[in-house]
């Protein structure tokens, strides 16, 4: 493992596709096993414990700079943020990990063709289309268990987040 527990500097997405790894989030240590996926923030304190022989993963990175640049909501990017910042790790459905290969694939194409006139623009969309399809996936069952009440500071978050997208839109 890694001694000391470092910041990316960006964001990582990471999914596990055989073996098992023990890594610390924040100082939060997980197990990590086949279709598991890991969205490190530029915030979280990452560090590898240790990880199987056979552990390998898919791996992307994507430096703060390039993040700002995707044209992304900015209501729909804060839950998510939070909830992901909470909850880097979570396991995928079958078809949650098709989606995200189809598009890491698609992704990995596009950035091969290094000769076409648009090949940013595209990669752009492409990851936009990834991102909200990671948010959509983090933010499943992250509302309510029913019968809990919503403490203060998820009400005046609430309120927040709504004056924000009334004002953005």
């Amino acid at each position: 493992g890694y001694e000391h527990p470092l910041r990316l500097g960006g964001m990582a997405v990471t999914i596990c596709r055989q073996g098992n790894a023990r890594v610390g989030i924040n100082l939060k240590s997980y197990e990590i096993a086949p279709g598991d996926i890991i969205v490190a923030l530029p915030e979280h304190l990452i560090q590898i414990n240790n990880k199987s022989a056979d552990f390998a993963a898919g791996f992307l990175m994507f430096t703060r700079n390039f993040l700002k640049n995707l044209p992304i909501d900015i209501t729909t990017t804060i839950p998510t943020h939070l909830n992901i910042k909470d909850n880097p790790v979570r396991r995928l459905s079958g078809q949650e990990m098709k989606t995200l290969y189809e598009l890491f694939n698609l992704l990995l194409e596009k950035v091969r063709v290094t000769d076409h006139r648009f090949r940013i623009e595209i990669t752009r969309n492409i990851l936009t289309a990834a991102f909200y399809e990671l948010s959509a996936m983090y933010c499943e069952g992250a509302d309510l268990q029913p019968g809990r009440e919503k403490t203060r500071h998820e009400e005046i978050f609430d309120r927040f987040h709504n004056l924000l997208a009334a004002d953005f839109k």
